[in-house]
């Protein structure tokens, strides 16, 4: 299997998410206008990616991006905050706030 240490996508599926939940160790991640098609699937999409696919890569991750092209649990909340201080590495941070 490939493990990747940077990846930048626009295609956000739990495809995605179940090859990114496989491994650990990417450095720079940027998920561009994470979007479901719809505000329940995007919301579906975002819970997997806090709840599982960020802990696999929490010591490694330098650089994340997932800017919500609408609102959804994508944006940075109450929601995501604890998964988000657990990336001590971090330098770069870009998310939607709402």
């Amino acid at each position: 299997q490939i493990k990747l240490t940077e990846i930048t996508t626009n295609v956000v599926t739990p495809e995605l998410f179940d090859y990114l939940s496989s491994y650990s160790g990417i450095q720079k991640l940027s998920l561009l206008h994470p979007d479901g098609g719809s505000r329940d699937k995007s919301d579906r999409l975002a819970d997997t990616f806090f709840e599982t696919v960020l802990s696999r890569h929490a010591t490694s991750l330098v650089e994340l991006s997932c800017p919500a092209g609408h609102e959804s649990r994508f944006s940075f909340g109450s929601h995501n905050a604890d998964v988000i201080s657990l990336l001590h590495k971090l330098k770069s941070l870009g998310m939607s706030i709402n």
